[in-house]
């Protein structure tokens, strides 16, 4: 294990898999993305001397590229040699359970991509001057706007999902 993996994962986790949630698309599953994302995160850890200093849009920047680049046999050694650290990091039961998986899934899949980035900045506790920071808006209120909007519109799919359901079973 790398000195600091283990820091940098527990830290990140909400982030990185906020930013395979917003890059994930129908060619690249967003499970397949979080793997990506550590393999080239594990590249670049590599090549980097002294102390590292991280920010969310570093993980957002790799899921972006990360969704169209291939993978090298390089990069699958390292993501073996931190398999276990991932597994407990990522896919503990509480994240595998299948409903609310696909409940996510089912909400991000009904939402804009840019609502979709809001909504996962909210749930990774983002602030909202790094959101703002990392999509370029200048004024904080206009991040707290699309954050607020991005909530809205997914709550109104939601309960527009919900109330075509209960049409369809007749309640």
């Amino acid at each position: 294990m790398c000195d600091g993996c283990t820091q940098i994962f527990i830290k990140f986790k909400k982030v990185i898999r906020g930013a395979a949630l917003t890059h994930a698309n129908s060619f690249v599953a967003a499970d397949d993305l979080i793997g990506i994302i550590n393999l080239k995160f594990f590249a670049w850890k590599k090549n980097q001397k002294g102390q590292i200093n991280l920010k969310n849009a570093f993980f957002y920047t790799i899921a972006k590229n990360a969704a169209i680049d291939q993978i090298e046999d390089e990069d699958k050694r390292l993501y073996n040699e931190h398999e276990d650290l991932l597994n407990t990091v990522y896919f503990s039961e509480k994240l595998n359970d299948v409903e609310t998986k696909y409940l996510v899934e089912q909400i991000l899949m009904s939402v804009e991509n840019h609502e979709r980035d809001a909504l996962i900045s909210v749930i990774n506790n983002e602030t909202v001057k790094e959101f703002c920071e990392r999509n370029k808006i200048e004024k904080q209120n206009t991040g707290i706007k699309k954050r607020r909007r991005a909530i809205e519109a997914a709550a109104n799919r939601i309960n527009l999902l919900n109330k075509e359901e209960r049409i369809k079973n007749d309640i």
